[in-house]
């Protein structure tokens, strides 16, 4: 099992106490699926799987609590998990790129989610928890490197937003500025839908229109389509100037298009500029000003030494099944209760 890859144990009716107890042993794991089972408080040590990159929770409905996260992790799941209050310190994450907990309805706090510099997607539709002082906190940390936005509940911008428009559409003049150095614009986009948690089956389109120098950049932001809801949200993305080299003096329009099932309600948007003197994050009117340790690189490389994580604050284990018992469990439950069970699954991938 050293050099397993890939482990899916999803929709197997495991509980907190089936996990198997050597998931340390695995050095090679970089997938892990667990979606769909019994778990309430997951007491692994997800940190000791230091080459997992992909960790596998959604519907997980009586989940409520992560013991931790793997340094390593790029892509976290856990939508729908219904009960959970709160993620693991996401500040240890240091390579995280997309975060994934849709319909997590009793979420209230995702600590360390503002200090990452590398998630370029978070989906946090229908966590209505969330207090509007936390989901600005969110939005005003966000340390971008990528377009694919913020989906978060709420209905009005916040009050740093420089310009805003009661339309999708919004045009501005890059203004004069003591910092010649632009870096890009971030862009908020309440929006509503008469359908309910349905995807839209249309990606989302942003249009940059530079009139001064005649011309036209247009980018799908999202990962995927936009999950509709009747009930209010927030997109939020960052564009670089890289691809829009804006200067001052420039007249420039932008246009929001979600598709025909989404009313955009209003745009606003925000420059950005490099942090010269300040090590804090500033806002004025016409732009914001952000330091340079938030400005994250395209793709974060991953040091190649060993990570290990402390755990001494972890509750006693309960004795808990290893590998071989686990499958031996898993199959015997699969053929008694075969009817009742059809989509209980346990798939071992190896490279």
């Amino acid at each position: 099992l050293s050099s397993l890859k890939t482990l899916r144990l999803g929709s197997c009716n495991l509980s907190d106490k089936l996990v198997p107890e050597n998931l340390g042993s695995l050095p090679c794991l970089e997938v892990l699926d667990l979606q769909g089972n019994n778990f309430l408080n997951l007491q692994t040590d997800f940190a000791s799987l230091s080459s997992l990159q992909i960790l596998k929770l959604d519907s997980c409905s009586k989940l409520q609590s992560i013991f931790n996260l793997p340094k390593r992790l790029k892509s976290f799941y856990a939508s729908n998990c219904t009960m959970l209050e709160r993620t693991p310190d996401l500040s240890e994450c240091s390579v995280l790129q997309s975060l994934h907990l849709t319909n997590c309805f009793s979420l209230v706090e995702t600590p360390g989610l503002d200090k990452l510099k590398t998630v370029g997607v978070i989906h946090m539709e229908m966590c209505n928890r969330i207090s509007a002082t936390y989901r600005e906190r969110i939005m005003q940390g966000w340390a971008v490197c990528a377009n694919g936005g913020i989906f978060i509940p709420g209905s009005s911008l916040p009050n740093w937003v420089s310009f805003k428009n009661e339309t999708h559409l919004i045009s501005f003049v890059v203004p004069e500025t003591l910092n010649p150095d632009p870096v890009g614009f971030t862009l908020w986009t309440p929006y509503v839908s008469q359908k309910d948690n349905e995807m839209s089956g249309y990606s989302p389109k942003i249009t940059v229109k530079n009139q001064t120098k005649r011309r036209v950049w247009s980018r799908n932001p999202a990962t995927d389509q936009i999950r509709m809801y009747r009930e209010k949200h927030i997109w939020q993305g960052h564009f670089s100037n890289v691809d829009l080299v804006l200067e001052t003096g420039d007249q420039v329009e932008v246009s929001v298009d979600f598709g025909d099932q989404v009313t955009i309600l209003e745009t606003g948007l925000t420059l950005t500029y490099r942090e010269e003197t300040s090590d804090k994050y500033i806002s004025t009117i016409g732009y914001e000003v952000i330091p340079d340790e938030q400005l994250a690189p395209p793709e974060e490389k991953v040091d190649d030494e060993p990570i290990t994580e402390a755990s001494q604050s972890r509750p006693r284990r309960k004795k808990r099944m290893g590998f071989e018992k686990l499958m031996s469990v898993c199959c015997l439950r699969s053929k008694n209760e075969k009817d009742e069970e059809k989509d209980a699954r346990m798939e071992f991938v190896t490279r």
